[in-house]
């Protein structure tokens, strides 16, 4: 098996995260595993905060937030505390 094979992304769409067998995999490769996993596993926890984020917002929060994507979708410039600049003045 080349070392292509062996990236976590290949190897979880083959086996599925609950049957990497980490032990049995060389150490070089355990390593590079091992820190794709951890990048993989904070993407996962970065979504689901995000969604339980969304689902505590009210709807004029929910609101505000879908008018700012269409504004930065239209190249409005946003200050640094994220409101647009230029609105309203």
């Amino acid at each position: 098996m080349s070392k292509g094979d062996w990236s976590f992304a290949s190897y979880l769409s083959k086996y599925g995260k609950d049957k990497a067998d980490y032990e049995k995999m060389p150490g070089p490769i355990q390593e590079a595993w091992k820190e794709e996993w951890g990048i993989w596993k904070n993407a996962e926890l970065a979504k689901r905060n995000r969604q339980q984020a969304i689902e505590r917002m009210t709807p004029e929060e929910n609101d505000r937030d879908d008018a700012y994507l269409i504004l930065l979708e239209c190249g409005i410039p946003f200050d640094s505390m994220g409101e647009p600049l230029g609105i309203g003045e």
